[in-house]
């Protein structure tokens, strides 16, 4: 989509034969409903934010661009995988944070994530596919509802910046 407007109050599951690319770089992106992509292995580039994205399908999804979820990301089945972008689910005023099938992120050393929303999560490591430790690049918490931990023995470096300017980040047994 390059321009115009797409409402989607339902559900809109985009399905690319083969490996494919879903590309949002211009218009408008409104509605309260979920984009799902259930194709095989897919690239998703998009400039407008998402109200719910469903990670779902053959194959693991690629961000090529930073994505923001306004309300809620999916994982479904398969991977996303964040690489040298940003990642946000939520903000400092609305979201409900992820929810998880079987899916997973993958993370990069050059990977960042902002977490706002009401996501109530005391253990990343069933949302990370990577083997920990991990080290990503940055790490935000938006929201005072949010609660984020790295529950047991789960090490993560953050080469960058960590900002916590409201929720609850808990370290536990681990080493941030």
């Amino acid at each position: 989509m390059t321009g115009g407007t797409l409402t989607v109050n339902g559900t809109l599951n985009i399905t690319v034969g083969g490996t494919g690319v879903v590309s949002i770089t211009g218009g408008t992106l409104n509605g309260t409903g979920t984009i799902g992509l259930s194709g095989g292995a897919q690239n998703l580039t998009s400039t407008q934010p998402f109200y719910n994205l469903n990670i779902a399908g053959a194959g693991n999804k690629t961000m090529t661009s930073n994505i923001t979820v306004t309300n809620q990301l999916q994982l479904t089945s398969n991977n996303l995988i964040v690489g040298n972008n940003t990642l946000t689910v939520g903000s400092a005023t609305t979201g409900n944070g992820i929810t998880r099938t079987n899916g997973k992120l993958t993370l990069a050393a050059g990977s960042s994530l902002s977490f706002g929303g009401s996501w109530n999560n005391t253990d990343l490591s069933p949302f990370i596919s990577n083997s920990w430790p991990v080290t990503i690049n940055n790490f935000t918490m938006t929201r005072n509802l949010c609660k984020v931990g790295l529950g047991t023995a789960h090490n993560l470096t953050v080469a960058g910046s960590f900002t916590l300017t409201a929720g609850d980040f808990s370290i536990g047994n681990s080493t941030l």
